[in-house]
This record gives C-alpha cells, structure tokens and sequence, in this order.
C-alpha cells in the first residue's frame, strides 16, 4: 500500500517501517474476535493497552499511531538499500 493509499490522518514516518521477511502475521484482533486470518500491516499499541498485529481498518479504528511506543508498518521483504534503518 503507498503512503496515497493510506485512510485519511494516517501519516508514514519513513522510519516508522519494519521489513518482515517472509509471511506478514495475522491481523490479531480479526484473528481473536472472529477467527478469521485477515493479513496484517501494523504492530501496535491499542487503545485498550496491549500492542497486536492489526490490519488497516483494525490499526484505524483501535491503533494509537505510528512512532516510538506507538506502533510500526510492517512491509514484507527485505529492506531498500540505501534506507537507513532506525537508530
């Protein structure tokens, strides 16, 4: 998904990423409320406290955002050359 892509207020810091190699995990809150496997694009906090992996619509309606203590996009495959990784 590019940042265009994105549901309207959710910004991508370009150091707010992780490279995941291999499968992305399964959205924990469809997984756990409904048993379904939805794939997921974030790890993050919740607003009730505890982080999980969460889809788009899940990050949007229960996530509290990107950044440290906040939560991180998760895109599959190695990471660009020339980006920096985050210190």
């Amino acid at each position: 998904m590019a940042p265009k892509d994105l549901p309207e207020g959710l910004a991508e810091p370009d150091l707010q990423v992780t490279y995941v190699s291999g499968p992305l995990p399964r959205c924990s809150l469809h997984w756990e409320l409904r048993h379904v496997t939805v794939e997921a694009a974030y790890d993050g906090k919740t607003k009730y406290g505890p982080w999980a992996y969460m889809c788009v619509h899940c990050f949007v309606d229960h996530g509290v955002g990107l950044g440290t203590g906040r939560g991180q996009r998760l895109l599959p495959g190695p990471r660009p050359t020339g980006t920096a990784a985050p210190e």
